[in-house]
């Protein structure tokens, strides 16, 4: 055990934070030795990363793949801190790094921003979705203004024949239609040019997933239930165009968070490029795994279970967990993470889209009720599609894991110079507070 402490001691706060509980659970449940985990973890050699035959952990020999240091210093974990468990804590100096062992991001807290002279008010003014009216005769996603929409490519319809949920083309598309047939595949080879250009093709279609103008999310489970099925329903449909390398799913509530329209609605988006977010947390979460031997996402479900401080889960069932992350980039951002691997959100059965479900709306509940009815965006990630392109050379359901987040938008100045010239966010609310408070919201008889 001393040569863990030690171990875990030299590897400092990034892996502290998440491989911490985990490696002693390795030790203490038998799979390996203190002496082993110490040197997997510390031990620096001299091979290249990326040969061998796949890496990871060995129960003979330790860490037997790749050099352990260039692989933690090219995904931006940092060595040699002193004090892993002191970066649990904002201290009285006010601020403390942490990184999110799902994206590989960085994010301050510093407590003390709070406390700053204000003599600008970035609030905007917001009108509660109660005081809008059930039905708007100008709105074009009201019932009886189908006619302003384009037509409808999935229609959910209750017993008396009348839609409950549609789905239809955006008319002001980020991407424009890719013809039925269209071959888009950016992919080729092509001769280098600089400032290169690409035709912005793809799909991207609307959810309006209530009749009523004036409905919240949060307020009503038969709504979430039908957004999640409309997800996972044109996702599957999205994935069988060749030219489609990722789908994005998300839902801008409020005028803070870029919605356009208040009647409820959500997108979706299919496009013949893999955004380079998404690539680069791949990447991480794929040198993650060969780094230490298990993905980040079942690493994150264990420590956050098994935690011994104070706990950053808001709620679970049987098959998800939704908590704030360790370094959530933002106040109250809270992340849905699935407990059983599957890289794929579109492949998940009906029971699993239930039970998503109902822990979104339980979310989204609580965070109405704490922050009274906040703009809010929720984004789903799911992977590439991994039959294509590049994405072909891996298994990805090994290292990542698709999830989904809320991340309330409090206010104006969330991105500001600090942001924009280091690439980092930062958060003056801890994720344990915003945990507790969220937990502690009365969402049985509170009236929304």
């Amino acid at each position: 055990m001393a040569a863990v402490t030690r171990a875990l001691a030299l590897a400092g706060s990034a892996v502290s934070s998440c491989a911490r509980g985990h490696v002693l659970g390795h030790v203490l449940r038998g799979k390996t030795t203190g002496a082993r985990f110490a040197r997997a973890l510390t031990t620096t050699h001299t091979s290249s990363f990326g040969q061998g035959d796949g890496g990871g952990f060995d129960d003979q020999d330790g860490f037997v793949d790749g050099e352990r240091d260039s692989v933690l210093h090219e995904m931006g974990m940092i060595e040699g801190v002193n004090d892993p468990e002191g970066a649990e804590q904002v201290s009285s100096s006010g601020a403390v790094f942490r990184q999110n062992s799902l994206t590989g991001s960085w994010v301050v807290f510093a407590g003390r921003r709070r406390d700053r002279p204000r003599q600008l008010d970035a609030k905007v003014a917001r009108t509660p979705m109660e005081d809008h009216p059930q039905h708007d005769p100008n709105c074009p996603f009201c019932p009886g203004n189908e006619k302003y929409t384009p037509p409808d490519l999935k229609t959910i319809t209750d017993h008396q024949g009348a839609w409950t949920c549609r789905v239809f083309n955006n008319k002001f598309p980020v991407v424009s239609q890719i013809a039925k047939g269209q071959d888009m595949n950016p992919h080729a080879r092509r001769k280098f040019r600089f400032n290169f250009s690409l035709q912005a093709l793809g799909h991207h279609e609307v959810v309006v997933h209530s009749r009523r103008h004036n409905s919240l999310l949060s307020d009503c489970a038969t709504d979430t239930w039908m957004l999640v099925d409309a997800w996972r329903d044109r996702g599957r449909e999205l994935v069988k165009d060749a030219s489609v390398r990722q789908v994005l799913y998300f839902k801008n509530h409020g005028a803070g968070a870029g919605a356009s329209l208040v009647h409820p609605h959500a997108q979706v988006v299919g496009l013949p490029v893999v955004p380079d977010y998404v690539g680069s947390q791949l990447s991480f979460n794929r040198k993650f795994f060969q780094a230490f031997g298990e993905d980040a996402f079942s690493m994150t479900v264990d420590t956050e279970q098994n935690r011994q401080g104070p706990s950053r889960i808001v709620v679970e069932n049987d098959l998800f967990m939704a908590f704030v992350p360790f370094a959530a980039s933002s106040p109250f951002n809270v992340c849905i993470l699935p407990k059983q691997p599957g890289a794929r959100f579109e492949a998940i059965d009906d029971l699993t889209l239930k039970l998503f479900a109902d822990v979104l709306q339980n979310v989204l509940r609580r965070i109405d009720v704490t922050l009274l009815q906040p703009d809010y965006n929720l984004v789903l990630r799911s992977s590439p599609v991994s039959w294509r392109g590049p994405q072909r050379a891996f298994h990805i359901g090994s290292f990542f894991r698709w999830y989904a987040e809320v991340v309330p938008r409090l206010g104006a100045g969330a991105m500001a110079g600090f942001e924009f010239g280091s690439g980092m966010s930062s958060n003056a609310s801890l994720p344990e507070d915003d945990a507790a408070a969220l937990r502690a919201a009365n969402i049985i008889d509170a009236s929304l």
